[in-house]
């Protein structure tokens, strides 16, 4: 079993992906993500389940640093001791600075970002710091995976409630890598 989990592995790493996180190229791509957090006080207790798809594209000015558009439509379930249940949908948008470490069929990258957030009787921002692994399935196909910590800022629109927020999360995504044109 081990052999076959080594052989499986070192095939995946040895395919010939090559990434085109150079200057002038190109990324379209976008993933799922899932987070949740449990906010207890003395005997009060809260959770915040959130799925988010999220469309993206970018531009490498410079080798290996993408400026992103990132996007998240964001799912959000809330739910507290004693049965009270609430649901929100967000939109948001905003830039996505991501670094990719050199390498040839499997990239590193780190990230931050800002949103701007829009939901139905909300608006805030989050902040986000992630990292993870890119995949090259090929030339310029990348499965990524992802870790990150959000901080996250919500009003309302009335005016009477704010709140801060702080979460990991992880997801998954597929990215295509866009060659720069040659002249």
């Amino acid at each position: 079993m081990k052999k076959n989990l080594l052989t499986a592995l070192l095939a995946l790493l040895s395919f010939a992906g090559f990434s085109q996180t150079e200057s002038g190229s190109w990324l379209l791509g976008g993933g799922i993500q899932y987070s949740s957090q449990t906010f207890k006080v003395n005997t009060y207790k809260s959770t915040t389940s959130t799925f988010a798809l999220t469309p993206m594209i970018g531009y490498f000015p410079v080798n290996g640093l993408a400026v992103i558009l990132n996007t998240y439509y964001k799912s959000i379930q809330f739910s507290e001791d004693g049965g009270g249940e609430s649901s929100d949908h967000t939109l948001a948008i905003g830039p996505l600075v991501r670094y990719y470490f050199p390498g040839q069929s499997v990239k590193f990258f780190t990230g931050l970002g800002y949103s701007f957030n829009s939901g139905s009787g909300s608006s805030g921002g989050t902040w986000e710091v992630q990292a993870g692994p890119a995949f090259f399935l090929s030339h310029n196909v990348a499965l990524e995976l992802l870790l990150s910590y959000q901080g996250s800022t919500i009003n309302s629109t009335e005016g009477d409630f704010h709140a801060t927020a702080n979460q990991f999360g992880t997801g998954i995504g597929f990215v295509v890598y866009l060659d720069k044109r040659k002249k």
